[in-house]
């Protein structure tokens, strides 16, 4: 029975440096339908600390084209902030473009955007997408309080 301890047992194997076992223990995890997410999610953040950077962009990549095939906007909204932790700053941004497309109407795509361009350094750039937040949602105040700071 594959379990949340096998998940465990694969990041401390990790951080003491056996990464292809950790690998290979979350390659069969994601065996199980019930698990995939979480163990790529997992086996990215892996490689990206293991400065893999390319493995761990295809294990993102992977789950990227499931979303956007699903139209999986969960999955999108995490693999934005996955991408950024794997030093992937334009993938996170083409992930939250995929995003927009998908719930056009949502704020929440528009200031996940503008999150990730500031966190990119770009916070000039998020400006129009805060302001496109705030006329979708303006009784939020994550987003006005957002737009103040930028």
């Amino acid at each position: 029975m594959l379990s949340r301890s096998h998940l465990m047992h694969a990041q401390a194997q990790a951080k003491t440096g056996q990464v292809d076992a950790a690998t290979a223990e979350l390659d069969q995890l994601a065996a199980d339908g019930a698990w995939r997410i979480y163990t790529m999610l997992a086996k990215a953040s892996i490689l990206s600390g293991a400065n893999r950077s390319e493995q761990a962009k295809a294990v993102l990549d992977e789950l990227r084209n499931a979303a956007v095939a699903s139209h999986d906007t969960d999955l999108l909204r995490t693999l934005a902030t996955a991408y950024l932790r794997a030093n992937q700053a334009d993938q996170a941004l083409d992930v939250c473009v995929s995003l927009e497309k998908l719930t056009p109407r949502e704020a929440a795509a528009y200031q996940l955007h503008a999150n990730v361009l500031m966190e990119a350094g770009k916070t000039h750039d998020a400006l129009p997408l805060l302001e496109k937040a705030h006329s979708l949602q303006s009784d939020d105040y994550r987003i006005s309080i957002a737009l103040a700071q930028a």
